[in-house]
Order: structure tokens, then sequence, then C-alpha cells
């Protein structure tokens, strides 16, 4: 029959081993060329140095790469390839000393170099030594052509001197957690794991567990080692000092060999916290755990704790201990700590600007900023005296006591018994001084106007007034001394009119009214200087001075006048008033440049009254008016009298009687 055959053929390369110069060491395998079946794995290498000479590496084709430095090498070959070693007399060549404790290194040991080679180094990046320790590589210290500092596990470079590469290693331990004594329950434990030669482990187990009724207390520590060293072996949380691997077990007991413990705090709050074997367990009010009989423990709790508003400090325990002892476990037990409640009571004045003056709380005084705003800590159930200073002031400002939280007008009182934090607010009024002055300050005369106050005969006035408030002010516009000097407005030192507002007020204020001076001469003279009425007058009848009986006026000042009334003696029993009466008669004037007299009902029954005062009352257009003001210098004015006979009188009959009336002159400006 027809028939096939198929020649099957494999591949084989040659590979050439050579060497530069060729008559030094003996190559394994020795120069030559050798067939290698396609993907074999080849390996050679030499022994360096022979003699003063050193193999600097190979020159490598095909499936062989150029490696500098190497004395060996190992490829699977896919292709014809040549291995070329090339040596170099030892002075022509450069060494890197590879120094490494741990691991395996490449190259390692004395490598030579052709100058300026390519060097790449490598070591792996960490070394076992068993299960339970390693090394890590953290970098490399070099000198010569090596850097000098590098933190990886390879490094490459060119060398062109003698060099030595160092690698740096840690060692690290594995420190293992077990327990005993717990039957099928499992601690929650921390802290297993690798830790650096010397490290400190934070390790914890439960401290306590609880399983179908039976609990479980911790008891110990033991160690497998002695190269872990434990802060406190009775302690479920330690430090371990880990100078070597080890297992750390914790040992639980059961049963009668523990007991419950309660510590607690009363009265309960969530601040501060417990102290249990030197763990503080802040916001715990009671804490629950489970100790060995037998056993020793430290207990205590936080003093003081607070809140904004209250303050617990440490009284007593129930068992007579410090505020941190030990205690000798031997049965079920519940500590407590007993604490003083206090709450916190601010005393404060309102407004808080009010440093000025003082505060007492329970006898103890406060000045400066402590008496506008004053936190005392006070036990529960206890009042306190507190008592405000009643004015506090400065030149400038001053505060008024008006009220405790606006219904205590006392200044002092006592509180009710403290159950609560509470506020206790002095409020004050606040007042700005207002100073006002003239100026020269011998201008005594005139007036001084604030609102609706008016100051006679005084260079100076002092006013308190509220924050925000607007006020106005005013001044005399002639201030006359004696018969000739005057003093005439001029300006106020904040530019305003004579009368003005000033305001809102801010601050103190001090206002100066400058005034000039002028020398006048004031005199006038009188026709007559009296009225006879007559003989005899009827009870309730009224007369009026005739022309032949007017009183005619002069003036000869160098300024216009204005002229006063008063009456300034009445022969006794008489009196006088609005209205005549018994023993009491009524003195009315006009001032008028007419030459006849008033009708008996042209005076006004008030305006016109002369009164008996030590003040007289100026005339004006409607008070004894029509004229007596503004009487220029060389002019003349009438003065009329009426006169109202009192209705009856106890002075005898026929007895003459005497009224002396006082007629005043001043300046008109």
């Amino acid at each position: 029959e027809n028939s096939t055959i198929t020649w099957n053929w494999q591949n084989f390369y040659l590979l050439t081993i050579g060497s530069t110069p060729d008559y030094y060491d003996s190559p394994e395998p020795d120069t030559g060329s050798y067939w290698y079946e396609e993907g074999t794995l080849v390996s050679g290498n030499v022994t360096s140095p022979d003699g003063d000479w050193w193999c600097i590496g190979y020159w490598g084709t095909g499936s062989a790469t150029s490696t500098p430095g190497a004395t060996s090498f190992e490829f699977e070959i896919y292709e014809p390839s040549t291995v070329t070693w090339r040596w170099a007399n030892e002075s022509e060549s450069v060494f890197l000393t590879v120094i490494s404790d741990f691991g395996h290194p490449e190259p390692s040991g004395v490598t030579a170099y052709e100058v300026g080679a390519e060097v790449y180094a490598t070591v792996e990046d960490t070394a076992y030594e068993g299960t339970d320790t390693r090394h890590i590589c953290t970098g490399w210290t070099g000198d010569g052509s090596v850097p000098p500092t590098g933190t990886d596990n390879e490094v490459t470079f060119n060398i062109y001197e003698n060099s030595t590469l160092t690698w740096n290693w840690i060692t690290q331990f594995y420190l293992t957690l077990a327990y005993t004594g717990t039957d099928a329950v499992v601690p929650e434990q921390h802290g297993e794991g690798w830790y650096n030669q010397g490290d400190t482990a934070d390790v914890s187990t439960e401290p306590w567990m609880e399983d179908m009724g039976e609990y479980y207390a911790f008891n110990y520590w033991t160690r497998s080692t002695t190269e872990l060293s434990i802060s406190d072996s009775l302690s479920p949380e330690i430090e371990v000092v880990v100078d070597g691997a080890g297992i750390l077990t914790a040992n639980y007991a059961s049963g009668e060999d523990v007991a419950s413990v309660t510590i607690e705090r009363d009265p309960a709050h969530s601040t501060g916290g417990i102290i249990a074997d030197g763990d503080t367990l802040l916001g715990a009010s009671t804490y629950v755990t489970w100790w060995v009989v037998g056993s020793e423990h430290t207990i205590g709790v936080t003093s003081p704790d607070s809140t904004d508003t209250t303050m617990y400090f440490f009284s007593d325990w129930s068992d007579g201990g410090g505020i941190i002892h030990t205690v000798n476990i031997s049965t079920d037990t519940t500590f407590t700590a007993h604490y003083t409640r206090k709450y916190k009571v601010v005393v404060m004045k309102n407004p808080s600007t009010d440093t000025l003056g003082w505060l007492a709380i329970d006898r103890i005084t406060y000045y400066g900023s402590e008496s506008a705003y004053k936190i005392v800590w006070i036990d529960e159930g206890r009042a306190i005296e507190i008592v405000a200073s009643e004015t506090d002031s400065t030149d400038g400002v001053r505060y008024l006591f008006q009220n405790w939280n606006g219904t205590i007008s006392s200044p002092s009182f006592l509180t009710p018994a403290i159950h609560s934090p509470v506020a206790y607010v002095a409020n004050y009024l606040k007042q700005f001084h207002v100073t006002i002055e003239k100026d020269p300050i011998e201008d005594v005369y005139g007036w001084i106007m604030f609102d609706t106050d008016t100051l006679f005969d005084t260079s100076s006035a002092d006013f308190w007034v509220e924050p925000e408030t607007e006020h106005t002010v005013g001044v005399s516009p002639v201030d006359i001394v004696g018969d000739t000097l005057v003093y005439h407005f001029n300006n106020w030192s904040d530019g305003g009119a004579r009368e003005h507002s000033i305001g809102p007020i801010d601050t103190a204020v001090s206002l100066v009214a400058y005034y000039y001076t002028s020398v006048e001469t004031l005199e006038v003279s009188l026709s007559r200087n009296f009225w006879y009425v007559g003989d005899s007058v009827e009870y309730m009848t009224t007369v009026v001075m005739q022309d032949t009986q007017v009183i005619t006026i002069t003036s000869h000042s160098s300024s216009p006048v204005r002229f006063g009334l008063r009456i300034h003696y009445i022969e006794p029993p008489w009196t006088t008033g609005i209205d005549n009466g018994p023993d009491r008669f009524a003195l009315h004037a006009i001032f008028n440049d007419l030459p006849t007299p008033p009708s008996s009902g042209s005076f006004h029954r008030v305006l016109d009254l002369v009164k008996y005062s030590e003040r007289a009352d100026f005339a004006s257009n409607i008070v004894f008016g029509p004229g007596g003001y503004n009487i220029l210098p060389g002019t003349t004015e009438n003065l009329w009298l009426e006169f109202v006979s009192p209705t009856t009188s106890t002075a005898p009959d026929w007895e003459e009687m005497e009224i002396i009336m006082e007629m005043r002159v001043r300046f008109d400006f």
C-alpha cells in the first residue's frame, strides 16, 4: 500500500566558551564549543582570582547576557550563543566588597570590575530564620562609587574605584499570645505579631469573661522565654519588651476562685471616671468586673469631676480607703466612692463693663474684673450672702445699682438654698458725666441750662445722663456783673449754637461756653420815687395812678436796659396776693410811653402783679407790658401803678400804711 515516512528533527544550538586573555584559570566548561538541545539550562563558572588576575565578568551573545563582575552564568539556550570570560590584572581592576549579615546578596564577597562598569547589586528584602525570626533589609550604606545611603534592597551604579556596599538589616521576632484555664471560651487578645528587636509591645487579654453563667477572671501571665520582659504579670494589660521570639500565656481562674467586684460613684455622674489597676474608665459611674479571690488590686476615682455647671469632689470610700488605694479580694464586693456635689454660681454685673466697684460673696470681697463677673462653686443645699456696691464711678462714668435679677431691690441679700446651677445678675444704670463750664471761670452770673433744668449764678454745672440719649444745652447770652462788666456769649467748644443738642451720648462729655467781656454804663433816673395813693382808701377799692403821679424813668445807660419790679416792704399786718382779701392787697404795674394812665381794666391780675419776693420780675411784652424792656439809651419810659385795697383790715383806722416797691434795672442784650 502507499505509505509516508516523517523524519523528526531536534534543534541543537552551539555555545562557544572563550576567555580573554585565554590562559587564566580553567573555566567550567572549558573554553571551546558545545552543542545543547534547545531550552537546556546551561551554567558555568570560573575561579577568581587567578594569581594577580581577576575575572571582571563576561561578554555574552545570543541567549547569554553580558554581566560585569560575574564569575558564573546560568541561562536557557534558544539560539547560538557565546560566553567570553574577561580577565584583568589586579592593577587594572576596581573591586566591590559586599557585606551582608543575612540573605544571599548578588554580587557577594569581593568582585572585580572593569573601571566604569555598571554594577547592579541586590539582596532579598526579607531573610527568615525558622518561623518566628526574620531579618528585614532596611537599605544600604556605601563608600567609593557606591551611593552613601539608600532604603531599597537593590542599587545600580558605575564603579570607578574600590568600593564597599553594606546591606543593613533589622531583626524581628514574632510574639505569640495564648491562654489557658478558660475551657472553650476564647478571650479577645491584642498584641500578637512581629516586633523589632528591643521594641515594646502593648499586650492585652480580656480581664474577665462569662459563658453559660460561668465566670473566668484573668489571673497572671506566663512566658516561654526570659527574652520577653513583662511590665506587670498580674495585669491583663501589659507592656512587653521583645528581645526574642516567644509565647505569652494568659492564665485564667474560674468557679470559687473568682469574685464579682463592683466599683461605683455616688452620686452618679458622667465626668471623670473610675480607676482600676491603673486604667481610667472615663465617663463610667459604675464598673463591674471579676477578679481572682486573694488577688490585690488598685482602685480609685478622679476628683474633682466637672461639667460647665456642676463639680463633684471626692469625699470618702465605703471601705474607708484613700482616693486611690489597694484592695484585697475575698468575696463578691461593692466599693462606693462618695462625692460632694457643688453647683456653679455666677455672680455678675450688668453691664459687664462695670469693673469700678466691688462684689462680696460670703464676706469675701472682689475688685476689678472679678467684681463684674465671678464664678463660685457652692455645696448643694447651701445659701450664700451676696452684696454689690451701690455706686461705681470714675470721673467720666458711673453705675447705679438697680436690682438683682430684676426683682431684688436691695444690693445685699441671702440667696435661697442652692440646688442647681444659677446666675445672679446685679443690674446697674450706666450714666455718663456731662460737665458744662463757662470761660472765663469768673463768670458766675447768668445761667446754665440742661434740658428742663436751669442753674442760676454759677460758672459750671454737672449732669449725669444715660447712654445713647440726646440732650439740649444752653447758657445765658449775657451775664452782667455790677453796673459795668458784661460777659457776652461767643461760642461753644463743640461749635454748637448757644442752645443746641448733644448726643447720642456714648462717653463722658465736657463742654465749655466761651464768653468775651465789655465795660458798660448802667444808669437811670426817676421823675419821682413815690406814689401817694391818698389820705384814705376805702376797703375793696381799686386806685389807678393819675397822669400827675406817673413815674417817668430816663435811661442814661450805654446799652438797652430792662426794668424789673418787686415789693420790698409791707407795713404789718398787711400782705399781698393775686386777689385782695382781709389784710391783703394787690399791686399791679404797667410800663409804657403813653402820657395818659391805663384804664383799670388794662392791668392783668396775674401778669402785671408786683410780687412780694426776693427776685424781681422783669418786664416783657406780656409782663408789666407792653413796655419796660429794650429801653434804648437816652429814652424814657412811664411806670403806671394800680392798687387794690384789702376787703377788711385789722390795722387801726386811719393808720398810715407804707409799701416799699423796688425797681431793678439790667442790660437787655
